[in-house]
This record gives structure tokens, C-alpha cells and sequence, in this order.
């Protein structure tokens, strides 16, 4: 059947104030629900991939196939610690639209395009736009390290993906971020 939901523009595909795009693909063995789920897990970034603080969901809400995570994160950086935002938007499972502003030191936009190839395997695809500073050997030394280390943290997602075990009923505490919020979104795409 034709699409029932349209993905939103992006206006830094278009401009001139963002770098051309940095393309990654991955070919992941899990569900796309479960790779999804890391969208709302903000605690993981700490205990995965080792950042030193744990960023502060606020505010998860959907709106059809439509959802949105606003969340605010500490960062450590060589200019000291920088108060960031890392906000999410996805349309349907396949989609997600990921914004990182770092005050004085990167802004990105991510589209993360995941598409199931069969039941258990997920292609995921990272396409990164880095906004220019006016500096291009200073945009090219940023945006190459802001997309590896993106790029890092998706390989030490994937062996978590690949063995996690789905339960219906987790067992969570507050700074588990809405997980049953996502799965109740997520459910109506089955």
C-alpha cells in the first residue's frame, strides 16, 4: 500500500551551511524495534559509551507515526564542560531525524534510516550533516570527529542488539527514559 505518513523536510539537505553529507551503513542482526529503543534510553550513553554524565529526558511525546525526545546532555569538551541538547524526532520506526547542538563546539543533524531486511536483520543507515564554521579545514577536523565518534558508539550498540533478549515486562526504574511510552508508539506499526 501507498505510505500513510510523509517524512518531514529537512532544511540542511538543501543549504549551504552544513558540510556535504558523511554516509555510514551497517547491516545490524536484531529487530528494528530493538535498535529504535536505544532513541529512548538516555542512561546507555553513560554505561556503554562511557560519557560522563547521563543526558536529562524532557520530554518524550507521539503524535501518530510521528514521535519526538527532547533531552539536555553535559558534555565534556576541550573548552570545558558545555551544556548540549540531543533532540530526536522520528517519523514511523524507519526514520529518525537527530539533532546535536554542543554550544561552541559542533551542531549536527543525523538522519538515522533503518530498514528491516528480514525479521532479524536491520540495515541502518547514518547519513550526517555538520554545520559549517566558515573554517574549512576546522569543519572538516570536526565534523570527521563528531561522525566517528557517532559512528564508534553505533558499533558498541550493535553487540548489545545482537544478544539482547526482548521482555515484555522490563524491569526499569526512573532514569530508564519511556520505554514502555516507545513500545506503545512503536506497536502500532505491527
Amino acid at each position: 500500500v501507498e505510505p500513510s505518513y510523509e517524512i518531514p523536510e529537512i532544511p540542511e539537505i538543501n543549504t549551504d551551511d552544513y558540510t556535504d553529507f558523511y554516509k555510514s551503513t551497517y547491516t545490524v542482526k536484531t529487530a528494528i524495534q530493538e535498535m529504535g529503543e536505544n532513541s529512548v534510553d538516555p542512561a546507555h550513553f553513560r554505561y556503554v559509551h562511557g560519557t560522563d554524565e547521563v543526558a536529562v529526558c524532557e520530554e518524550y511525546t507521539t503524535d501518530g507515526p510521528t514521535s519526538k525526545m527532547l533531552s539536555s546532555q553535559k558534555y565534556v569538551t576541550p573548552q570545558g564542560v558545555v551544556d548540549g541538547r540531543i533532540d530526536s524526532y522520528a517519523s514511523g520506526p524507519g526514520f529518525s531525524e537527530v539533532r546535536f547542538d554542543m554550544p561552541g563546539v559542533v551542531e549536527a543533524c543525523l538522519l538515522g534510516c533503518a530498514t528491516p531486511i528480514d525479521a532479524e536483520t536491520v540495515e541502518q543507515r547514518f547519513n550526517f550533516k555538520v554545520k559549517k564554521t566558515g573554517d574549512e579545514k576546522l569543519d572538516a577536523v570536526m565534523a570527521d570527529a563528531f561522525v566517528a565518534e557517532i559512528n564508534k558508539q553505533l558499533t558498541e550498540d550493535i553487540p548489545i542488539w545482537e544478544h539482547k533478549a526482548h521482555l515484555e515486562k522490563p524491569a526499569l526504574i526512573d532514569t530508564d527514559g519511556p520505554f514502555m511510552a516507545y513500545r506503545k508508539w512503536a506497536s502500532q506499526f505491527y
